[in-house]
Protein backbone atom coordinates (compact mmCIF):
# COMPACT_ATOMS: atom_id res chain seq x y z
CA UNK A 1 0.00 0.00 0.00
CA UNK A 2 1.15 3.81 -0.98
CA UNK A 3 0.72 4.90 2.85
CA UNK A 4 2.55 2.18 4.25
CA UNK A 5 5.42 2.92 1.61
CA UNK A 6 5.66 6.31 2.12
CA UNK A 7 5.06 6.01 6.10
CA UNK A 8 8.38 4.00 5.73
CA UNK A 9 10.32 6.27 3.76
CA UNK A 10 9.42 9.01 6.06
CA UNK A 11 10.58 7.55 9.09
CA UNK A 12 13.89 5.80 7.17
CA UNK A 13 14.61 9.39 6.17
CA UNK A 14 14.19 11.06 9.35
CA UNK A 15 16.18 8.20 11.18
CA UNK A 16 19.23 9.09 8.62
CA UNK A 17 18.65 12.75 9.05
CA UNK A 18 18.58 12.75 12.92
CA UNK A 19 21.98 10.36 13.21
CA UNK A 20 23.67 12.85 10.61
CA UNK A 21 22.85 15.64 13.36
CA UNK A 22 24.00 13.44 16.52
CA UNK A 23 27.40 12.58 14.87
CA UNK A 24 28.68 15.71 13.21
CA UNK A 25 27.37 17.14 16.71
CA UNK A 26 29.88 15.11 18.27
CA UNK A 27 32.32 16.51 16.60
CA UNK A 28 31.54 20.13 16.44
CA UNK A 29 30.09 20.23 13.26
CA UNK A 30 26.96 22.40 13.50
CA UNK A 31 25.79 24.26 10.21
CA UNK A 32 23.23 21.29 9.97
CA UNK A 33 21.35 22.95 12.85
CA UNK A 34 20.62 26.05 11.11
CA UNK A 35 19.75 24.59 7.84
CA UNK A 36 17.25 22.35 9.90
CA UNK A 37 15.17 25.27 10.97
CA UNK A 38 14.13 26.12 7.00
CA UNK A 39 13.48 22.62 6.68
CA UNK A 40 11.24 21.94 9.40
CA UNK A 41 10.01 25.08 8.90
CA UNK A 42 8.67 23.28 5.44
CA UNK A 43 7.82 19.94 7.12
CA UNK A 44 5.80 21.07 10.14
CA UNK A 45 4.06 23.25 7.75
CA UNK A 46 2.85 20.31 5.69
CA UNK A 47 2.37 17.58 8.79
CA UNK A 48 1.10 19.85 10.94
CA UNK A 49 -0.22 22.44 9.10
CA UNK A 50 0.95 25.44 10.37
CA UNK A 51 2.42 28.76 9.00
CA UNK A 52 5.81 28.56 10.35
CA UNK A 53 7.75 31.63 9.05
CA UNK A 54 11.62 31.77 10.37
CA UNK A 55 12.47 34.42 13.44
CA UNK A 56 15.76 35.01 14.71
CA UNK A 57 15.05 34.44 18.61
CA UNK A 58 12.47 31.73 18.42
CA UNK A 59 13.73 29.88 15.61
CA UNK A 60 10.36 29.43 14.14
CA UNK A 61 6.90 31.85 14.43
CA UNK A 62 3.48 30.85 13.30
CA UNK A 63 1.23 33.73 14.01
CA UNK A 64 -2.13 32.68 12.72
CA UNK A 65 -2.14 29.95 15.20
CA UNK A 66 0.01 31.75 18.21
CA UNK A 67 2.91 29.00 17.61
CA UNK A 68 6.86 29.21 18.22
CA UNK A 69 8.80 26.60 18.02
CA UNK A 70 12.17 25.93 19.17
CA UNK A 71 14.16 23.80 16.88
CA UNK A 72 17.16 22.09 18.65
CA UNK A 73 19.58 19.47 18.34
CA UNK A 74 19.79 19.03 22.48
CA UNK A 75 17.50 16.91 24.08
CA UNK A 76 17.60 17.71 27.36
CA UNK A 77 15.69 19.12 30.64
CA UNK A 78 18.38 22.25 30.87
CA UNK A 79 17.86 23.30 27.26
CA UNK A 80 13.91 23.29 27.37
CA UNK A 81 14.06 25.26 30.65
CA UNK A 82 16.94 27.96 29.51
CA UNK A 83 14.32 28.78 26.72
CA UNK A 84 10.89 28.91 29.27
CA UNK A 85 13.79 31.86 31.18
CA UNK A 86 13.95 34.04 28.61
CA UNK A 87 12.57 37.48 29.16
CA UNK A 88 11.51 37.95 25.81
CA UNK A 89 8.55 35.31 25.87
CA UNK A 90 6.88 37.44 28.43
CA UNK A 91 4.85 39.38 25.17
CA UNK A 92 4.18 36.39 23.75
CA UNK A 93 2.55 34.82 26.42
CA UNK A 94 0.69 37.60 27.27
CA UNK A 95 -0.29 37.64 23.22
CA UNK A 96 -1.37 33.66 23.93
CA UNK A 97 1.03 32.11 22.27
CA UNK A 98 2.39 28.68 22.33
CA UNK A 99 5.57 27.35 22.94
CA UNK A 100 6.84 24.22 21.63
CA UNK A 101 10.34 22.26 21.08
CA UNK A 102 11.38 19.89 17.96
CA UNK A 103 14.08 17.72 18.62
CA UNK A 104 16.72 16.74 16.20
CA UNK A 105 20.17 14.44 16.36
CA UNK A 106 19.58 12.28 19.57
CA UNK A 107 16.03 11.19 20.55
CA UNK A 108 15.17 11.50 23.87
CA UNK A 109 11.71 9.92 24.86
CA UNK A 110 11.67 9.82 28.18
CA UNK A 111 11.93 13.96 28.29
CA UNK A 112 8.31 13.91 27.85
CA UNK A 113 7.72 13.16 31.18
CA UNK A 114 9.83 15.53 33.22
CA UNK A 115 8.16 19.12 35.42
CA UNK A 116 9.59 21.97 34.04
CA UNK A 117 10.16 25.06 35.53
CA UNK A 118 8.04 27.84 33.50
CA UNK A 119 8.30 31.43 35.38
CA UNK A 120 6.50 33.24 32.18
CA UNK A 121 3.95 30.87 32.12
CA UNK A 122 4.18 30.66 28.01
CA UNK A 123 1.42 27.80 26.84
CA UNK A 124 4.10 24.70 27.41
CA UNK A 125 2.74 20.82 27.76
CA UNK A 126 5.66 19.08 27.99
CA UNK A 127 3.40 16.32 26.39
CA UNK A 128 1.83 17.56 24.21
CA UNK A 129 4.36 20.57 22.85
CA UNK A 130 7.59 18.56 22.27
CA UNK A 131 7.89 16.82 19.36
CA UNK A 132 10.27 14.32 18.30
CA UNK A 133 10.62 12.04 15.25
CA UNK A 134 8.02 9.39 16.94
CA UNK A 135 5.51 12.76 16.78
CA UNK A 136 6.24 13.26 13.55
CA UNK A 137 5.87 9.90 12.08
CA UNK A 138 2.47 9.46 13.88
CA UNK A 139 1.27 12.97 12.90
CA UNK A 140 2.56 11.95 8.83
CA UNK A 141 0.74 8.73 8.79
CA UNK A 142 -3.11 10.73 9.57
CA UNK A 143 -2.41 12.84 6.52
CA UNK A 144 -4.07 11.51 3.34
CA UNK A 145 -2.00 10.58 0.44
CA UNK A 146 -1.63 13.91 -1.18
CA UNK A 147 -0.16 15.70 1.47
CA UNK A 148 1.63 12.64 2.10
CA UNK A 149 3.08 12.87 -1.32
CA UNK A 150 3.91 16.56 -0.65
CA UNK A 151 6.22 15.85 2.61
CA UNK A 152 8.08 13.24 0.56
CA UNK A 153 8.47 15.32 -2.30
CA UNK A 154 10.29 17.73 -0.03
CA UNK A 155 12.33 15.12 1.80
CA UNK A 156 13.50 14.23 -1.18
CA UNK A 157 14.73 17.81 -2.54
CA UNK A 158 15.46 18.62 0.95
CA UNK A 159 18.11 15.65 1.74
CA UNK A 160 18.87 14.01 -1.88
CA UNK A 161 21.06 12.36 -2.61
CA UNK A 162 22.91 11.32 0.67
CA UNK A 163 19.70 10.35 3.28
CA UNK A 164 16.89 9.98 0.81
CA UNK A 165 15.98 6.51 0.38
CA UNK A 166 15.42 6.58 -3.52
CA UNK A 167 18.31 8.51 -4.01
CA UNK A 168 20.57 5.32 -2.51
CA UNK A 169 19.96 4.04 -6.38
CA UNK A 170 23.41 5.07 -7.07
CA UNK A 171 24.82 2.13 -4.98
CA UNK A 172 22.25 -0.55 -7.23
CA UNK A 173 24.06 -3.41 -9.06
CA UNK A 174 23.39 -1.81 -12.49
CA UNK A 175 24.71 1.90 -11.16
CA UNK A 176 27.78 0.52 -9.93
CA UNK A 177 28.65 -1.89 -12.90
CA UNK A 178 27.77 1.00 -15.74
CA UNK A 179 30.28 2.84 -14.03
CA UNK A 180 32.83 0.41 -13.70
CA UNK A 181 32.33 -0.45 -17.55
CA UNK A 182 32.45 3.57 -18.50
CA UNK A 183 35.57 3.39 -16.43
CA UNK A 184 37.55 0.41 -17.63
CA UNK A 185 36.55 1.50 -21.85
CA UNK A 186 38.58 5.57 -20.59
CA UNK A 187 41.23 3.74 -19.36
CA UNK A 188 41.87 1.08 -22.10
CA UNK A 189 43.33 3.08 -24.44
CA UNK A 190 46.26 3.24 -21.72
CA UNK A 191 46.57 0.30 -20.41
CA UNK A 192 46.73 -2.55 -23.18
CA UNK A 193 48.60 -5.82 -22.95
CA UNK A 194 51.85 -4.11 -24.03
CA UNK A 195 51.84 -1.94 -21.39
CA UNK A 196 52.97 -3.17 -17.76
CA UNK A 197 51.29 -1.52 -15.13
CA UNK A 198 52.35 -3.58 -11.98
Amino acid sequence: MKRSTNQEKFLDTLIRLNTKIEELGKINILNNHIYSEYFFRDLLNIVYGYSLENAPAFDLIDNTNKIIIQVTATCKKQKIEDTLKKEYLTNKMEEGYRLKFIFIGNQNNNIKNKNFSNPHNILFDSKKDIILTQDLCEEFLNLNINKQDHAIELLKKELSPLLFEDSLSYLKEEFINEKLEFNISNLASRYTANNDVD
